[in-house]
């Protein structure tokens, strides 16, 4: 039996080998038969709850390890060495051997984004590189896509605990992974890490994705959507969201408690900030080193220091660009801008993400696609200059729906105009680099 069982098994590593492929089939067929039923087994292993009843040989013949297990040698003695007796595997879950099995028996192994991870696990364990190629190769094409990278992170987390292999290749989808239909299946532990990593994102789409997995988690635990999102709500940065959203979509629908509502209002129109507040989430295209870009909420203090040195033709000098969260697509919108330390030259105006997504890399002439909408702090430079003082203060107002624009400073003076331009748009300070080190104020809505 035990040399037929052999041959068999040598019909089945090798099918090229078989005089017939119509046998070489009918055996495996045979073997997928014996994964499910275990008719033959002689060992039976214990996987969590689950007990499979399976044979040694094939086992033994896949793995140095199995085969030190299962069969004495040199007068080592096992308890697994005894006929009927049962593995305990504490190591990996059913589902990752199941498919370690198939492998062995050399029926189709199936890899998904659930069992990669720990089949690769338990595979290099025992020393089986044949599956260890199988789920590398399998993980590298799922890395293609946001779905497969984010069941791929959740299936890391619920194994270690942490997202390591995959993580960082996750987040170069940026704010894909939010739209990505896996987002509805993912473990708590593993949107909470999506939320405190540093993702590249809007925080509209986040609180959208965080919405879309607590309606299928109060579905799954029966209990509300605001009871099912309150562990992902500290993740949450609710000043950052777009007023509509914020005011139709959280505050309305009670996802805030009265006082946390009252926080973020304060916070989001500057009276009031939030201890530790960590401000934006989205930024540049993290593989392009902009190193002349920053970021900030609309409401601090931004101050930025000179390079040491610069091009000398003006037209191609560095300059540094801050751009303030959230932008604006619709509605009517004003925001101030302070002089807090007049220590060199500014210029406000707004910008699309494509300007800032270049920031540094163009003349200074042309940092804004919105030339039309510029206003000088100490220049000469803009379409409308104020005085370079301590204190000095303009109001920038927006009208997406008309397409028009109204700057008014603090000595009464003003100036107005129309743009052209459909989609979101940002308040945003440029700073040239060979002026002093200078700090200005942007905080959301008027203030003269």
């Amino acid at each position: 039996q035990a040399v037929s069982l052999a041959f068999l098994l040598h019909l089945l590593l090798d099918p090229a080998s078989a005089s017939c492929t119509r046998m070489a089939a009918t055996l495996q067929t045979s073997w997928a038969k014996e994964v499910e039923d275990g008719r033959f087994s002689d060992v039976s292993f214990r996987v969590d709850d689950q007990i499979f009843h399976l044979a040694r040989m094939p086992f033994a013949l896949a793995s140095p390890v199995f085969a030190a297990m299962l069969y004495p040698s040199d007068g080592c003695h096992w308890k697994e060495h005894e006929a009927d007796s049962v593995v305990a595997l504490l190591d990996t879950c059913p589902e990752a051997f199941q498919e370690m099995t198939k492998f062995v028996y050399r029926v189709g192994v199936n890899l998904t984004e659930q069992n990669v991870v720990a089949t690769k696990v338990i595979a290099d364990k025992y020393q089986m590189s044949e599956l260890v190629d199988m789920c590398d190769s399998a993980m590298s094409k799922m890395l293609q896509t946001p779905d497969s990278c984010l069941l791929l992170v959740d299936s890391e987390i619920k194994l270690t605990g942490r997202a390591e292999k995959f993580g960082e290749a996750a987040l170069e989808c940026g704010s894909a992974l939010l739209r990505a239909d896996a987002v509805t299946q993912l473990d708590l532990k593993t949107v909470q890490w999506l939320l405190s990593s540093n993702l590249v994102a809007e925080e509209d789409d986040v609180w959208f994705a965080c919405h879309r997995w607590a309606s299928e988690a109060a579905k799954v635990t029966n209990t509300t959507c605001q009871d099912a999102l309150r562990p992902l709500c500290p993740y949450i940065r609710f000043p950052l969201l777009s007023h509509e959203v914020l005011d139709s979509e959280v505050i309305q629908k009670g996802f805030l408690s009265p006082e946390e509502s009252v926080r973020v209002l304060l916070h989001a129109r500057g009276s009031v900030l939030i201890p530790g507040f960590p401000g934006c989430r989205f930024g540049f295209d993290r593989r392009s080193n902009q190193d002349r870009l920053k970021l900030t909420d609309s409401f601090s203090v931004v101050s930025l220091e000179p390079m040491k040195s610069a091009c000398p033709e003006y037209y191609r000098q560095p300059y540094d660009v801050v751009v303030a969260s959230p932008g604006f697509d619709h509605g009517v919108h004003a925001w101030t801008i302070t002089c807090v330390d007049c220590g060199g030259a500014a210029i406000a105006g707004i910008v699309k993400r494509d300007d800032w997504q270049t920031a540094g890399q163009r003349p200074l002439t042309s940092w804004t696609s919105f030339s039309e909408l510029t206003v000088g702090f100490g220049t000469q430079s803009a379409k409308f200059n104020v005085p370079l003082q301590l204190g000095m203060r303009i109001v920038i107002t927006i009208d997406m729906q008309r397409q028009t624009f109204l700057c008014v400073c603090i000595d009464g003076r003003s100036f107005s105009g129309s743009f052209d331009y459909q989609g979101k748009i940002y308040p945003a300070l440029v700073f040239p680099a060979w002026c002093a080190s200078s700090k200005f104020r942007i905080a959301y809505g008027c203030h003269l």
